[in-house]
Order: structure tokens, then C-alpha cells, then sequence
């Protein structure tokens, strides 16, 4: 675990170095959008966004961006297991749109300045960083702000180029998902566990990999068969077409590739 790095300037610009001041500043602004301090002149429909949205004091914004500011100067200081419990905490004031309209713009996050793709990214490199348990952890939270930002698969990205990550998170993916599972191949019907190993598999993975996941996991969630089956018709096309390229440029050839084609087959 790093626990020592540069100083978090920023952090000390706005006097937010202390975690408990940091984590108390970031629990005053979520209290205050909660009891719609921000909104003061009511909830109406906004042409320009058509969208309804709270009218008021825009404030909220430059805030939040403070503190974002403030959670990434840590980060990169190497204060991880602060920098996790500072971002959560922030990514959960977006919550408090789920149950009305508590800020001034329909969408919260894309009024910042802040790039919360970004955040989640250095939010799982942080989990890695400081949790005992990282996989898991990045699992649970993967979850709850794969709606945050613009990219479903933060957790992947952000552990890409680290293999030891990755072959963790795969095994703890799949462990979770050795239960039954009535849900469909869509990707919007599927637990976020089975899309986002799906996706991993999409990712990185070869058709032989998804045949033993096939193994471990195909009865119980289903998916992994119609992506083997998606993924060996997709192959077995390209190579047909590379055999008619090869005929049409020597006939003489048509035998032999009659041949490769139905010995593919019937491996098939």
C-alpha cells in the first residue's frame, strides 16, 4: 500500500488536506442539495434542456468541482484509502436526483467542470491500491457508478494494464456468478457482475477462454454459449472469405479449398 507521496497542493490551497475537514465539507454540500438549499425558486419543465430541473443558486457546481479538485490532489499524493472514501462520497450526491429535483440542472454531473470518467478511473486504481480485499470492493462499487460519467466499464479501464488485477477480478466475477440466472443475453437485463464479465470476455478473452467459461458458468447464466456461438459463426466467416479471395485469384486451387472448407465444418 503507498501511504507516502508528493503533497496534495490543491488540497492545502483550500485548506481540505485533513480528511476529516475533506469528508465534512463534502457531507455539508450533500446535506445541502438534500434539503434544497441550492433551489429557491422552485421545480419547473426548461426548454433548453427539456427537462424539468430545480431553479436557484448555481453555486453547488464550483463546490463540488473544489472538491473534486481536492479528492484528486490526494490521489495523486498517494492518500488512496482517503481518496476512496472522499470520491464515493461525492459520487453520491448524484444520487439525490433519483428522488427529486434537488439541483438547478437535470444533469448534475455533466455541469461540472470535473471529468467523472476520470474520477472513476483513479477511484479503482485507488481500491487497488489501499483495499484488502480489491476485487470484490471494485465489483460492489462498479455497481452503484456505473451510471456516473459516460463509461459503463470504468473498473476495466482502469485496471487494464495491470494483470495480476485483472486475473483477480476475473475469478471473483466468476465465483459470483456460479448461481442460476433467469436473466436473458441482453446486456440490459443481465446483474452488473455477468455485463461486466461479458465485456471483459468481449474484451480480452479468446474463443477457447470462452469455452471454459462455458464450462464453469454457461448453464447457470446462459450468455457465454450465445457469445461462443456468435464469436465461432463471426470466425468461421472470416476464414470462408479468405478462402474465396485465394479462389477467385487461383482457380486451379478449387479442390483444395472445397476441401479446407468442408474439413472446417465439420469441426464445427
Amino acid at each position: 500500500m503507498v501511504t507516502r507521496g508528493p503533497r496534495p497542493l490543491v488540497a492545502e490551497a483550500i485548506g481540505l488536506e485533513d480528511r476529516e475537514d475533506l469528508l465534512a465539507r463534502i457531507q455539508t454540500l450533500h446535506d445541502d442539495i438534500a434539503t434544497d438549499v441550492y433551489v429557491q425558486g422552485g421545480v419547473g419543465y426548461d426548454p433548453e434542456y427539456h427537462a424539468h430541473r430545480g431553479y436557484g443558486d448555481d453555486s453547488w457546481i464550483d463546490e463540488m468541482d473544489e472538491l473534486f479538485a481536492a479528492a484528486d490532489s490526494l490521489f495523486r499524493a498517494g492518500q488512496f484509502p482517503v481518496v476512496v472514501e472522499a470520491y464515493l462520497a461525492l459520487l453520491d450526491v448524484f444520487r439525490l436526483g433519483e428522488d427529486g429535483f434537488h439541483f438547478t440542472r437535470p444533469n448534475p454531473a455533466e455541469a461540472l467542470r470535473t471529468d467523472i470518467d476520470t474520477t472513476k478511473e483513479h477511484l479503482f486504481i485507488a481500491i487497488s491500491r489501499s483495499d484488502p480485499d480489491p476485487a470484490t470492493t471494485a465489483i460492489d462499487v462498479s455497481e452503484k457508478t456505473r451510471y456516473d460519467g459516460g463509461r459503463r466499464y470504468a473498473l476495466l479501464d482502469a485496471w487494464a494494464g495491470r494483470s495480476d488485477l485483472m486475473v483477480t477480478l476475473e475469478a471473483a466475477l466468476i465465483e459470483q456468478l456460479r448461481q442460476p440466472s433467469s436473466q436473458g443475453p441482453h446486456p440490459l437485463l443481465l446483474s452488473h457482475p455477468s455485463d461486466l464479465l461479458r465485456e471483459f470476455y468481449r474484451r480480452y478473452r479468446t474463443t477457447t477462454d470462452y469455452a471454459s467459461l462455458c464450462r464453469q458458468i454457461g448453464l447457470q447464466q446462459g450468455w457465454p454459449y450465445w457469445d461462443l456461438v456468435e464469436r465461432d459463426a463471426s470466425e468461421f466467416e472470416r476464414y470462408y472469405r479468405e478462402l474465396f479471395v485465394t479462389y477467385r485469384r487461383y482457380p486451379a486451387l478449387k479442390d483444395e479449398l472445397r476441401k479446407a472448407i468442408e474439413g472446417k465444418r465439420a469441426r464445427r
